[in-house]
């Protein structure tokens, strides 16, 4: 079966979405000291590696760019790729995820206010510690024009229509596209459920594995977000979630199956079929998308 889903269907379920996450990048190569370098163990240019000096101290940066995975993590968390950099954002999780979203980029602007405030203080630390090597031309020169080094955006928009393509050839190259790139979205969703639960099943199946409480509740949680992110409805993916919950559910004790062997046994098994029944699923998708 090959169920064609509009651009115009699309709108009323999903969104397109794209985030740009931008910081100073606090590692730079010096070739002159790269050439230093191979000059003085006679190595022939090019061929002995790259010197790359931190420009910032590491620790400064460290807090800023933890945040700026956890904002990028909360965005693949809701969204699943589509084309590019642009990923499907769901309309009924947009409350959810931009409530993370905004709290991650407020914490994100204050350190970098944070940064920019002591900038200063951060670029005499690194002409003192970098000494010969320091370069004021590879540094910004104020502490605003260092602060607009940071941000972070996020941006989404509709579905092209296809009826904007005059050219009926191009628009049913819009329209395979859309189905390859369901496909694609619909493939990926499993196999972000396929992987938590493989996980699962391997560590269990090691009789001396000692593992977290998270390796067992992640199986349920990764299901209820894999139901919100089948924002299209698809019927075989929803069926498919809901026997991998029922089938689950039974283990969700991680003392029960740290202590029971015959639990234990009886949770790889089930693991193994929800993946066997996953796989398959995702196998057919380029027929029923």
């Amino acid at each position: 079966m090959n169920t064609h889903i509009t651009h115009d269907k699309l709108n009323g379920h999903a969104r397109l979405a794209d985030l740009s996450i931008s910081r100073f990048i606090g590692g730079r190569q010096d070739r002159k000291a790269t050439a230093e370098v191979e000059e003085n163990h006679k190595i022939n240019s090019g061929q002995g590696g790259r010197f790359v000096k931190a420009l910032i101290r590491p620790d400064y940066l460290k807090a800023i760019n933890q945040i700026a995975s956890r904002i990028r993590e909360n965005f693949y968390k809701f969204t699943l790729p589509w084309h590019g950099e642009q990923r499907v954002l769901p309309i009924s999780s947009y409350q959810s995820f931009i409530a993370i979203h905004d709290k991650l980029v407020a914490e994100f602007d204050t350190l970098a206010d944070e940064l920019a405030a002591k900038y200063h203080e951060i670029k005499c630390e690194a002409e003192l510690r970098l000494n010969g090597l320091f370069n004021p031309s590879e540094y910004p020169k104020t502490p605003e024009s260092f602060r607009q080094k940071f941000s972070v955006t996020f941006d989404q928009f509709s579905f092209p229509r296809e009826t904007d393509l005059n050219d009926p050839a191009l628009q049913a190259r819009a329209k395979q596209a859309v189905s390859a790139r369901l496909a694609d979205c619909h493939s990926s969703l499993l196999e972000r459920v396929a992987e938590v639960v493989g996980k699962f099943g391997t560590v269990l199946a090691k009789s001396d594995a000692v593992f977290r409480d998270s390796t067992v509740h992640s199986v349920a949680d990764v299901i209820d977000e894999a139901e919100g992110l089948n924002f299209t409805g698809n019927a075989e993916i929803s069926t498919a979630l809901a026997n991998a919950r029922k089938t689950l559910a039974v283990f969700n004790d991680p003392e029960v199956l740290r202590n029971d062997k015959t639990t234990r046994a009886q949770a790889v098994s089930a693991s193994k079929s929800v993946l066997s029944t996953l796989e398959s699923l995702r196998s057919t998708l380029g027929a029923t998308a």
